[in-house]
């Protein structure tokens, strides 16, 4: 589980990557006005999937259909050029085979775009969350069988950016904070040493060359301090990261961005091994056909470990192509390939997964779907590799 690259999230990008249209069905939602100013949107999802694997084992698999309802209620507040965004929502994940494996996470988020004039601007959002990990993965990774419930946990998270430059000037500068925190409610033998919290902070700089390209430039440094020290020695440490690249988007079809850089790791126990090395995030995306489009991607950075090890070098490439084939009909599918090397520990996996899936909008405010989700998890450890195969079928619906 990586949780630095949700520290803070460039506003920029953003609205790069989302100016592509997209070509998956959508729910088409009506929101509820008030007097006020204030609109508020409900949504329902609701899906039945088939998990032959719950426990994310190697032998003895356990199989079981899980039904997953999640309400969600969404507000917003525009008032002149500030935006004020609230969302509350909830994830109810029941088994019908394995009633211990039942889940209920929830999430409220809240964040502010506030634009002080055209060359002045402050983003500021913040999260708290209580999430689950299923039997098996997470900090119960390898031990699936031995437990009998998922660990429960808790996140917060709180970012802020300001933000100097007008959006159509040659310049942008940025400067952003961001704060997480993690923390689980059981399996204390297992996971009081695991709670820890990190600190980010960093600047950024754009500069438009005028053909289609933002230039950039970006350096931040992440704190990441641990509640208590287990008998192997502290796990704090500093990692700073240097970073160049750009956004380039000729069309309204084709979009990408780069960044390259290097990261250095430094832990405060000398016994443990630092990091130093090529860090990178790449994200293209490319519509031939304003009905068809393929999303790639891929990173390296290093990341906290769940169980072993110092940390964890971790690479990732992943493929999706969306094809609309009817105006109401759309197809989704993808291949997704992680590569984790451990530090500190002899230890080596490769995770990759499937995914075909389709949509149908039976009306605009109702969508429905099905699909198969394929896991084919390999490590040098034995009790880490694992196979798991899901089908589902899901409906959207906006209230």
């Amino acid at each position: 589980m990586s949780q630095h690259s949700g520290l803070c999230q460039p506003l920029l990008a953003l609205l790069f990557l989302n100016s592509i249209p997209l070509s998956a069905q959508q729910l088409m939602t009506t929101p509820i006005k008030t007097a006020s100013g204030v609109d508020f949107t409900p949504q329902l999802d609701f899906e039945m999937r088939h998990d032959d694997n719950i426990a994310n084992t190697a032998a003895n698999e356990q199989s079981s259909w899980v039904s997953i309802l999640t309400p969600e209620l969404s507000a917003q507040l525009l008032s002149g050029p500030n935006q004020y965004r609230a969302l509350v929502k909830l994830v109810s994940g029941s088994y019908l085979s394995s009633k211990d494996d039942n889940y209920l996470d929830w999430q409220a988020q809240t964040s502010a775009l506030l634009e002080l004039s055209s060359r002045h601007r402050f983003d500021i959002s913040a999260s708290y969350a209580g999430a689950h990990e299923a039997r098996g993965t997470g900090i119960t990774e390898g031990q699936g069988n031995q437990l009998s419930e998922p660990a429960e946990l808790r996140n917060f998270r709180l970012n802020g950016a300001y933000e100097y430059g007008t959006r159509s000037g040659r310049a942008q500068w940025r400067l952003f904070a961001g704060y997480y925190d993690k923390q689980y409610q059981n399996y204390e033998d297992l996971t009081q040493f695991r709670n820890y919290d990190s600190t980010k902070v960093g600047t950024e700089l754009f500069y438009n060359t005028g053909a289609s390209t933002h230039l950039l430039a970006e350096v931040n440094q992440v704190y990441t301090r641990y509640d208590l020290t287990d008998v192997t020695g502290s796990r704090d440490s500093d990692t700073t990261n240097y970073r160049i690249g750009g956004r380039w988007q000729p069309s309204e079809l084709t979009a990408a961005e780069l960044r390259v850089g290097y990261q250095n790791r430094q832990f405060d126990n000398p016994l443990r091994q630092d990091f130093s090395g090529v860090a990178w995030d790449v994200t293209l995306q490319w519509a031939p056909l304003s009905y068809s489009r393929f999303n790639l991607s891929t990173g390296r950075q290093s990341k906290e470990p769940d169980t072993q090890g110092d940390f964890v070098r971790e690479t990732h490439y992943s493929l999706f192509w969306t094809h609309n084939w009817q105006p109401l009909f759309s197809t989704r599918a993808g291949i997704k390939r992680v590569e984790d090397e451990y530090t500190g520990f002899d230890r080596s996996d490769k995770l990759m997964r499937y995914q075909l899936s389709a949509h149908y909008s039976v009306m605009p405010q109702l969508l429905l779907g099905a699909g198969v989700v394929l896991h084919r998890n390999d490590s040098t450890q034995d009790n880490i590799r694992f196979d798991k195969n899901e089908v589902f079928v899901n409906l959207q619906l906006a209230l």
